[in-house]
């Protein structure tokens, strides 16, 4: 059995009977097909689950059936367009001869025996108290807030029914008796519980449970028990509206009229309805054979209409015959013959008066010649009348210029081909050049010139011409005849040899070749000596519009036209033209040819053009309205790492082309978006990287750092290393280039530098995020060259902002701890100096201000020893312009040990600064045993454990600095190994080492090796330090989070180890930094 076909219910339905425990599941099944009924919108299956729900009602009496009723009730009253298909018309009275409308007559049966077995129930059971209400089962609490109505028969018998069951009942008997209904048993019982004589009387209020709709069936259904129902206690107001309702019977419109007749004629006149519609109303409707509304036509004073027999109503009435006279009939005109012509135009335009109708003569003439032109031939009366305008005078044509105008119109019409000449003759006199007969006889001479090009190039140019022959043919035109011969090679030549005749005139004409190399005198003699497809003719563009016409994919030779070098003004206009109406393919089979090596096309129409297929909506579709927020642009170009080297050899092409540094930077900024658009993944990147011109690839890699690590890794295999000099040590020129450009952390370092120096409570959770910020700080400083030197304005703007409340929790400290890390080229080079002396200055004056003569210490001794730093490699790179500010602040210095014993060894150093000058003085380099002891590793385990916790004590006196990069980096690779360690002890120790090493160290490499090394070890106790410690380190190696972060996953997989709590801590550290 196949469980994905569509099976109709009417085959499942009737199984349901045979099921083993159909007994048990039939509530279930029940309620299903109930709600089915109200969803369903196919006819068929809608009858099929009503025969089904009609079969369960007759099988168990017993059982209440108010809920199937009720949704049969919604059924019936609401789904109108769906119970119009199943259920027959209300106004069919014939027996159904089709098996469609048998369909009809069965949902209907099943219809009727739901209802009048629940009818039944209802009554038998009956109410026995006033308050008592019938028990309904579970439906009630699905309709319990809907109205009810008590009912009372004949009898005694009552009920309480809710008012949808009841409107349910009275529109169903308006649908007739069904057929299977024998002898109309059902249909009989329940209309004669309605509507019959033992019709229930109900309390409440008649409009709610009779509603004009529901009146308006009962009326429309034009049955009498019905019909006196709907009408009964209806105003005059009301039975106005209903008679004015399309498709009423006409047994029911009889009933209304007559119950019109009965209404007070008070009320029937105050009805304000507009008497002449009521008169036409009632006339139509009588003839329809309605009766009544006398006494309604009446009341209204409406006129009575004259109403013909009903035998005559429709029949033809005789025309009488005219009877003929010989007085009264008219001759018949004769017919005008070719040889009379001439004397009938002799005696209209030379004669002055005649003894004929002129007018009735002349309109047969100008008939006999239109029917000559439709037929297309030139025949006797055409040449008559031309003979006529050979040899008369023009002044005669102006006697009687009405009857001229209306001749040579004619003539015009049938197209004779002497009429130009006749009409060049009568020009060439002169006396008809004004009035509406010269504009006549000038038509055909315009049409004559306009069909001379045509006809004077035609015998030239044979149907199959070749490509030097059109080409002639359109050069020689003028601008006056150059549409007209286009027009005709058009009609008559081969479309792709027409295109290729446009592309080459369009190419010669980009190539200068109808340019006038005669220097003319006045700008009008060079306009007019000018060729028709030169710069200042007005031949391309009708070229470039049949192009247009011609050719909906622009390919092959029109690419000269468009991405050549020194293009024509109008080779945006092509461009356009392909971008909009070319398919896809056609546009990236033209952007595969413009990507070849060594295409000579124009780098500026080649980059824009894939500027154009990759960033327009137009080109590619499916664009969200609204962009989210993390949305990545989708790398729609696919290009090959040969083609990404051509289309950067472009923007290296445009940059040198550059009048200046700062055009060319602008030039390759602008550029951008579209490299990083198609360097989706690390090896398109890199093969960007190492085929970009030095300032595109300087650019590259500010606004994406993680260029210069691919580049670092490429060279250690054994690749060039000119990317890698160019990006670690940038000339003069691409320096200044960089700094005024933009880069990707330049929003990180607003972010973190903004977190440090913000106010927050003096707490341990604020430390430990104050610590973090700072690391964060030091490591986007420490591997993006340039990074920290670009926020030095930031940071000195920040310590200009503090005031004198934040000193006891002083900000100030992380801020130069974080300028700590700078190396001597960055911090003391000749456009960041003059910041750096403005940061130190504030911070003396912070210094000063928190002191107080004896609160020296409360300036806080972290940020004394990293401002000493500063200040000391400030003094020793930049002598002559520190000694104002030391002189300034002497008082300050000396008050501070740090400060004073920085400012002595500054000065006793003799300026010595370079390489050397970043370090911290005596506490500059680390301690010499204890790194001698890491760099061996032959010491015991708790003796290297003793090593390790010595120098982060160093690092923390330091206050972050670790003495440098290039001591940073040293001790990185001498503790990263001792991470692995089996002693508990010494991996404790390393680890947090690494925590603090990490953000200072250029190269994290060491570092990352040691926690990898550490997740792959078969010790669970070592890979669990590394995961106690994970939200730590990953402060100080963002940039491998991914990486580091899927092995964490991968440990989690395949061991026992919690690693939930490890990711959840390392997404929010990184998140830290967002959110800072």
């Amino acid at each position: 059995m196949d469980y994905n076909a569509e099976v109709s219910p009417e085959e499942w339905l009737g199984l349901l009977w045979s099921l083993r425990h159909w007994e048990a599941v039939r509530g279930e099944a029940v309620a299903r097909v109930r709600a089915a009924c109200l969803v369903e919108c196919a006819p068929r299956h809608l009858a099929a689950y009503l025969a089904f729900l009609a079969d369960h009602v007759d099988a168990a009496p017993q059982l209440d059936h108010t809920e199937i009723v009720l949704d049969l009730s919604q059924v019936l009253m609401e789904r109108t367009t769906v119970t119009s298909c199943i259920l027959p018309p209300v106004d069919c009275r014939e027996a159904p001869r089709d098996e469609r409308v048998m369909a009809q007559h069965r949902a209907l049966y099943s219809f009727t025996r739901i209802l009048h077995a629940h009818l039944r129930q209802v009554v038998h059971a009956g109410l026995h108290e006033e308050g008592e209400e019938e028990g309904e089962g579970e439906g009630a609490e699905a309709w319990g807030g809907a109205e009810r109505v008590l009912l009372q028969w004949p009898g005694g018998r009552r009920a309480r029914l809710h008012l949808v069951l009841v409107h349910a009942h009275l529109k169903l008997l308006c649908y007739g008796p069904s057929l299977y209904d024998t002898n109309q048993e059902m249909y009989s019982w329940l209309q004669s519980m309605w509507v019959g004589g033992e019709g229930g009387v109900w309390g409440g209020d008649s409009e709610a449970l009779l509603p004009d709709w529901l009146r308006l069936h009962l009326v429309r259904s034009a049955r009498a028990p019905l019909l006196d129902a709907g009408l009964r206690g209806l105003p005059a107001h009301k039975l106005a509206l209903f008679i004015q309702t399309f498709g009423m019977p006409v047994p029911s419109m009889s009933a209304l009229l007559s119950a019109l007749d009965a209404c007070p004629a008070g009320a029937v006149v105050r009805l304000g309805v507009e008497r002449g519609y009521m008169a036409q109303l009632l006339r139509v409707q009588r003839a329809r054979g309605a009766t009544g509304g006398s006494a309604f036509a009446a009341a209204l004073r409406l006129q009575q209409p004259q109403l013909p027999p009903d035998d005559s109503l429709f029949a033809d009435e005789p025309l009488p015959e005219e009877t003929q006279s010989a007085w009264n009939t008219v001759s018949a005109t004769p017919r005008l013959e070719p040889d009379h012509v001439l004397g009938l135009l002799s005696a209209v335009f030379d004669s002055g008066d005649s003894r004929f109708d002129i007018d009735t003569a002349c309109t047969q003439l100008y008939a006999l010649i239109a029917e000559e032109g439709v037929r297309g031939e030139e025949g006797a009366y055409s040449h008559a009348a031309l003979a006529f305008l050979r040899s008369c005078a023009p002044h005669a044509l102006l006697r009687r210029p009405a009857h001229a105008a209306a001749l040579l119109r004619t003539l015009h019409a049938a197209h004779p081909h002497a009429l130009a000449q006749v009409a060049g003759a009568l020009v060439g006199s002169g006396k008809c050049a004004a009035g509406p007969v010269g504009e006549l006889l000038r038509a055909p001479l315009a049409a004559r010139a306009a069909r001379a090009p045509r006809a004077a190039l035609a015998p030239r140019l044979p149907h199959s011409a070749t490509r030097e022959q059109l080409i002639a043919a359109l050069e020689a035109t003028t601008p006056n005849t150059l549409e007209a011969v286009g027009n005709h090679i058009i009609e008559t030549q081969d479309t792709q040899l027409v295109v290729e005749v446009i592309s080459i005139l369009l190419e010669k004409s980009q190539d200068g070749h109808y340019e006038t190399r005669v220097k003319c005198e006045s700008e009008a003699e060079e306009e007019a000596s000018a060729h028709v497809f030169s710069r200042r003719g007005l031949g391309c563009g009708l070229l470039l519009d049949w192009l247009a016409e011609l050719q909906r994919e622009t390919l092959g030779r029109q690419m000269q036209l468009m991405f050549v070098a020194g293009g024509a003004p109008w080779r945006p206009l092509l461009v356009t033209l392909l971008a909009h109406r070319a398919s896809w393919k056609t546009l990236h089979s033209c952007l595969t040819a413009l990507l070849q090596p060594q295409g000579g096309w124009s780098p500026g129409a080649a980059l824009q053009f894939a500027e154009t297929l990759a960033r327009s909506p137009r080109v590619w579709q499916g664009r969200d309205r609204a962009t989210p927020k993390h949305h990545e642009p989708e790398d729609t170009l696919r290009l090959t790492h040969e083609q990404l080297e051509v289309l950067i050899g472009y923007v290296g092409a445009e940059c040198a082309a550059a009048n200046s540094a700062e055009e060319a930077r602008r030039c390759a900024e602008a550029r951008l978006p579209l490299l990083l658009r198609c360097c989706s993944t690390p090896h398109a990147l890199l093969a960007a990287a190492l085929s970009a011109h030095p300032l595109l690839l300087l650019l590259l890699y500010m606004k994406v750092p993680k260029v210069a690590g691919l580049v670092r890794e490429c060279e250690q295999r054994g690749c060039s290393s000119a990317a890698l000099r160019t990006l670690l040590a940038p000339g003069a020129a691409l320096a200044r280039a960089a700094r005024a450009s933009t880069s990707a952390t330049d929003r990180v370092s607003h972010a973190l530098l903004t977190a440090l120096a913000a106010t927050h409570a003096h707490s341990k959770d604020m430390t430990q995020r104050a610590w973090r910020l700072e690391a964060l700080a030091r490591a986007v400083w420490a591997r993006v060259a340039g990074a920290g030197a670009r926020a030095l304005p930031l940071c000195g703007a920040l310590l200009r902002g503090l005031r004198l409340e934040h000193v006891r929790a002083p900000p100030h400290a992380h801020l130069l701890a974080a300028l700590e890390v700078l190396p001597d080229d960055q911090l003391l080079a000749d456009h960041a100096v003059e910041e750096l002396h403005e940061i130190l200055d504030c911070f003396l004056q912070i210094i000063k201000q928190g002191s107080g003569g004896a609160r020296g210490g409360d300036g806080g001794a972290v940020a004394q020893r990293v401002g000493a730093t500063l200040l000391r490699r400030y003094a020793a790179a930049r002598p002559q312009r520190a000694a104002p500010l030391l002189h300034k602040h002497k008082d300050t210095i000396a008050a501070s040990a740090a400060l004073a014993s920085a400012c002595a060894g500054a000065s006793g150093g003799g300026g010595g600064g370079g390489a050397a000058g970043a370090g911290a003085g005596e506490a500059g380099s680390a301690p010499a045993l204890a790194l001698l002891a890491l760099q061996r590793r032959t010491a015991s385990p708790d003796e290297l454990a003793c090593h390790l916790q010595e120098v982060e004590a160093w690092g923390v006196r330091l206050g972050g600095g670790w003495g440098g990069r290039e001591c940073a980096e040293s001790l990185l690779r001498a503790a990263a190994p001792l991470a692995a360690a089996p002693h508990a002890p010494l991996r404790a120790a390393a680890l947090s080492l690494l925590a603090r090493l990490l953000p200072a160290a250029p190269d994290v490499e060491p570092g990352l090796q040691a926690i990898m090394e550490c997740l792959d070890s078969n010790q669970p106790e070592v890979a669990q330090s590394a995961l106690d410690k994970m939200a730590e380190l990953i402060v100080g190696i963002q940039e491998h989070a991914v990486r580091i972060l899927s092995r964490v996953f991968e440990l989690g997989m395949k061991s026992r180890l919690p690693t939930e709590v490890c990711i959840a801590r390392c997404v929010a550290a990184i998140n830290l930094q967002r959110g800072c």
